[in-house]
């Protein structure tokens, strides 16, 4: 799996996903503050128009908020530790926000319109950084797929290091042993030796009488 890209703006994809944790933690101290203010603010007009639907949409966006902010904690560490899981923790929790921001936005919009300058400014700020969360969201996709392809690969160099291993056979010649990296080592066995031992009377003596006199001989076959 390649990594949607492989560097983020001028920096590394590391760097870019540090840069994107630090810039979600801004994000969402600024933002958490102009929306608590506009909430503060068009309170008249959500209970003078009977809008009380509104406030449900500013208490997702506030729990947001709070939660992307402590993913973002996450995806710090994460980075610092190698913790690839704590990367896909922040791009789910991102990618959640981004889209309640546009629901809210859209709805916003329609029943309040720029009623006070907290929304406006609100709003501002919103479509400023909204390019900036799409960079941050393939940049820390990036470093996460980065992350998991270097998994793979360490897991299968130290699957664990060569052992040779040799197999008891007897001290014949052209024994072979063959050990392979990371898989069950396989020999090839050497060539079965039968060896024979005769024995053959003397010609001075009776066979007959002295078997076990008899000069022997040794014949040596390889099958």
């Amino acid at each position: 799996m390649m990594a949607i890209m492989t560097r983020c703006c001028c920096f590394s994809t590391r760097k870019g996903a540090i840069a994107a944790g630090i810039f979600s933690l801004i994000y969402c101290a600024i933002l958490g503050g102009c929306s608590v203010w506009s909430y503060v603010c068009i309170s008249v007009y959500i209970f003078l128009y009977n809008m009380g639907f509104i406030l449900y949409f500013y208490y997702v966006l506030f729990a947001c908020y709070v939660i992307l902010s402590i993913a973002s904690v996450w995806l710090l560490v994460g980075i610092s530790k190698d913790l690839p899981i704590t990367l896909k923790l922040y791009i789910i929790f991102l990618m959640t926000m981004m889209l309640s921001e546009v629901i809210f936005w859209v709805v916003a919009l329609a029943t309040l319109g720029f009623a006070e300058a907290c929304v406006i400014l609100s709003f501002v700020i919103y479509l400023t950084c909204l390019p900036f969360h799409i960079v941050n969201v393939l940049c820390v996709i990036s470093q996460y797929q980065g992350m998991i392809q270097r998994a793979g690969v360490q897991a299968i160099n130290t699957t664990g290091p060569a052992t040779q291993i040799q197999e008891l056979k007897p001290h014949y010649p052209n024994t072979t042993t063959t050990t392979i990296h990371g898989l069950v080592p396989t020999s090839q066995p050497a060539p079965s030796v039968i060896v024979l031992k005769c024995h053959q009377p003397d010609r001075n003596h009776d066979s007959t009488h002295h078997p076990i006199h008899g000069k022997g001989f040794r014949q040596q076959g390889y099958v």
